[in-house]
Protein backbone atom coordinates (compact mmCIF):
# COMPACT_ATOMS: atom_id res chain seq x y z
CA UNK A 1 0.00 0.00 0.00
CA UNK A 2 1.34 3.77 -1.03
CA UNK A 3 1.29 5.96 1.80
CA UNK A 4 -0.08 9.30 1.36
CA UNK A 5 2.72 11.31 1.31
CA UNK A 6 3.87 9.01 -1.56
CA UNK A 7 0.72 9.86 -3.59
CA UNK A 8 1.59 13.71 -3.06
CA UNK A 9 4.70 13.23 -3.96
CA UNK A 10 3.25 11.42 -7.23
CA UNK A 11 1.20 14.35 -7.55
CA UNK A 12 4.22 16.38 -8.55
CA UNK A 13 4.70 14.03 -11.83
CA UNK A 14 1.18 14.83 -12.86
CA UNK A 15 2.00 18.16 -12.75
CA UNK A 16 5.22 17.77 -14.67
CA UNK A 17 2.84 15.92 -17.41
CA UNK A 18 0.95 19.14 -17.88
CA UNK A 19 3.36 21.33 -17.85
CA UNK A 20 5.52 18.73 -20.76
CA UNK A 21 1.66 18.89 -22.83
CA UNK A 22 1.64 22.80 -22.14
CA UNK A 23 5.03 22.44 -23.92
CA UNK A 24 4.46 20.01 -26.48
CA UNK A 25 1.47 21.93 -27.76
CA UNK A 26 2.92 25.14 -27.97
CA UNK A 27 6.23 23.87 -29.75
CA UNK A 28 8.40 24.91 -26.60
CA UNK A 29 11.40 22.44 -25.84
CA UNK A 30 10.34 20.38 -23.44
CA UNK A 31 13.79 20.24 -21.66
CA UNK A 32 13.63 24.02 -21.30
CA UNK A 33 13.80 24.91 -17.40
CA UNK A 34 10.89 25.61 -16.21
CA UNK A 35 10.05 28.77 -13.01
CA UNK A 36 6.91 29.61 -11.82
CA UNK A 37 7.26 32.11 -8.76
CA UNK A 38 10.70 30.81 -6.65
CA UNK A 39 9.89 27.17 -8.07
CA UNK A 40 12.64 25.58 -10.83
CA UNK A 41 11.89 22.51 -12.47
CA UNK A 42 14.33 21.45 -14.35
CA UNK A 43 14.33 18.26 -17.02
CA UNK A 44 17.56 15.88 -16.59
CA UNK A 45 18.11 12.36 -18.17
CA UNK A 46 16.82 10.58 -15.97
CA UNK A 47 15.00 12.69 -13.03
CA UNK A 48 13.03 15.99 -12.56
CA UNK A 49 14.66 18.52 -10.10
CA UNK A 50 12.77 20.84 -8.76
CA UNK A 51 14.37 24.42 -7.01
CA UNK A 52 12.98 26.92 -4.14
CA UNK A 53 14.99 30.12 -4.59
CA UNK A 54 17.93 28.28 -6.55
CA UNK A 55 18.38 25.66 -3.37
CA UNK A 56 18.11 21.78 -4.55
CA UNK A 57 14.86 20.57 -2.60
CA UNK A 58 13.49 17.31 -4.63
CA UNK A 59 14.44 14.98 -7.57
CA UNK A 60 11.68 12.99 -8.68
CA UNK A 61 13.36 9.90 -11.17
CA UNK A 62 11.37 8.99 -13.70
CA UNK A 63 11.69 5.24 -14.32
CA UNK A 64 9.97 4.69 -11.04
CA UNK A 65 6.74 6.51 -11.70
CA UNK A 66 5.51 3.46 -13.97
CA UNK A 67 6.19 0.92 -11.56
CA UNK A 68 4.48 3.05 -8.79
CA UNK A 69 1.35 3.55 -11.35
CA UNK A 70 0.96 0.06 -11.90
CA UNK A 71 1.49 -0.86 -8.24
CA UNK A 72 -1.44 1.79 -7.65
CA UNK A 73 -3.56 -0.10 -10.61
CA UNK A 74 -3.22 -3.54 -9.41
CA UNK A 75 -3.36 -4.92 -5.74
CA UNK A 76 0.11 -5.42 -4.50
CA UNK A 77 1.29 -6.64 -1.31
CA UNK A 78 4.51 -5.25 -0.34
CA UNK A 79 6.41 -2.15 -0.47
CA UNK A 80 7.61 0.29 -3.01
CA UNK A 81 10.85 2.40 -2.38
CA UNK A 82 10.07 6.24 -3.24
CA UNK A 83 10.61 7.64 -6.67
CA UNK A 84 11.98 10.92 -5.35
CA UNK A 85 14.95 11.75 -3.06
CA UNK A 86 15.15 15.09 -0.85
CA UNK A 87 18.12 17.30 -1.82
CA UNK A 88 17.85 18.96 1.54
CA UNK A 89 18.30 18.24 5.03
CA UNK A 90 16.40 20.79 5.98
CA UNK A 91 12.98 18.91 7.96
CA UNK A 92 10.74 21.61 7.60
CA UNK A 93 11.53 21.84 3.95
CA UNK A 94 10.31 18.05 4.01
CA UNK A 95 7.10 18.50 5.99
CA UNK A 96 3.90 17.94 4.66
CA UNK A 97 2.55 21.07 4.77
CA UNK A 98 5.89 22.37 2.67
CA UNK A 99 5.30 20.03 -0.17
CA UNK A 100 1.80 20.75 0.10
CA UNK A 101 2.26 24.48 -0.50
CA UNK A 102 5.06 24.29 -3.06
CA UNK A 103 2.52 21.30 -4.41
CA UNK A 104 -0.29 24.25 -5.01
CA UNK A 105 1.78 27.06 -5.72
CA UNK A 106 2.85 25.20 -8.66
CA UNK A 107 -0.91 24.19 -9.44
CA UNK A 108 -1.71 27.65 -9.61
CA UNK A 109 1.18 29.00 -11.34
CA UNK A 110 -0.16 26.65 -14.19
CA UNK A 111 -2.65 28.91 -15.93
CA UNK A 112 -0.05 31.70 -16.25
CA UNK A 113 2.46 29.42 -17.77
CA UNK A 114 0.47 28.68 -19.92
CA UNK A 115 0.09 32.24 -20.85
CA UNK A 116 3.73 32.83 -21.82
CA UNK A 117 4.22 29.60 -23.62
CA UNK A 118 1.14 31.33 -25.79
CA UNK A 119 2.81 34.33 -25.80
CA UNK A 120 6.01 32.31 -26.61
CA UNK A 121 4.83 30.53 -29.21
CA UNK A 122 3.20 33.56 -31.54
CA UNK A 123 6.25 35.52 -31.16
CA UNK A 124 8.30 32.43 -32.73
CA UNK A 125 5.66 32.24 -35.45
CA UNK A 126 5.68 36.22 -36.53
CA UNK A 127 7.74 37.69 -39.61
Amino acid sequence: MLSKEMFRLMDFYNLVEEIIKLKEKYGIDRRKMVRIENITIRDELLRYDIYINDNAWVSLDKGVLASLRLCAAIPFKGSVKGPFRFLTTNISAQSEEFVSGVYNKIKDGLSKLEEEYKEISKKSWKL
